[in-house]
């Protein structure tokens, strides 16, 4: 009866990976937009306009400053919507995978999901559409920096903990799962390795 249960959770588990695999080729026109980008061109052009390198230097900071609140303002946005919980996970998502952080946000984004673990607030509070997002928008940013870095542990914690977070916003799994459980067991084994970083 054990096994017949673990078949038919692989198989549902496979289903909807693959279901949000097809959902992501479908919402492909919408994230394209690349708003951040657009701004740095404007950057740009100002500083072409500018002289003096201090207001150069000044100027190639706001970039960082409009991306980050590009990003919360698209989880705001987001998570304000009438669309169901998959549909903000699916835009997010892909929203994330697009999403180039700088060397300091990369690393706010490990510290903060690293934080959310040790003191188990992480999934706490699945029914808060902003929380839920902005952790799963930090995961798969960090997830999709590591990607082609096998056996990196900052990279394996993210895919873990976004595994979590997505599915047990989405419903798909309860906080006291066994695969839940298992994530967090991996998740404290990246854990330590980072430590010995």
């Amino acid at each position: 009866m054990k096994k017949h249960w673990m078949f038919g959770s692989a198989l549902l588990s496979l289903g909807l990976i693959l279901s949000a695999c097809g959902d992501e080729k479908t919402d492909s026109a919408e994230p394209k937009q690349e708003v951040p980008e657009e701004k740095p061109t404007s950057q740009d052009e100002t500083k072409t306009q500018e002289s003096n390198s201090s207001k150069t230097d000044a100027s190639t900071s706001k970039p960082q400053e409009t991306e980050e609140n590009d990003w919360k303002e698209k989880v705001k946005g987001v998570a304000s919507s009438d669309k169901t919980k998959t549909e903000k996970f699916d835009e997010i998502s892909l929203y994330a995978m697009s999403y180039t952080p700088n060397e300091s946000e990369l690393s706010e984004f490990e510290n903060y999901i690293i934080n959310e673990f040790k003191a188990g607030n992480y999934l706490n509070d699945i029914e808060n559409d902003e929380y839920m997002l902005t952790n799963i928008l930090k995961a798969q940013v960090i997830e999709s920096h590591y990607k082609d870095a096998n056996g990196n542990p900052a990279g394996e914690f993210a895919f873990d903990f976004l595994q979590n977070t997505k599915y047990t916003y989405r419903g798909v799994d309860t906080v006291d799962s066994q695969s839940v459980l298992a994530n967090e067991e991996q998740m404290n084994k990246s854990l330590e390795k980072i430590s010995l970083k």
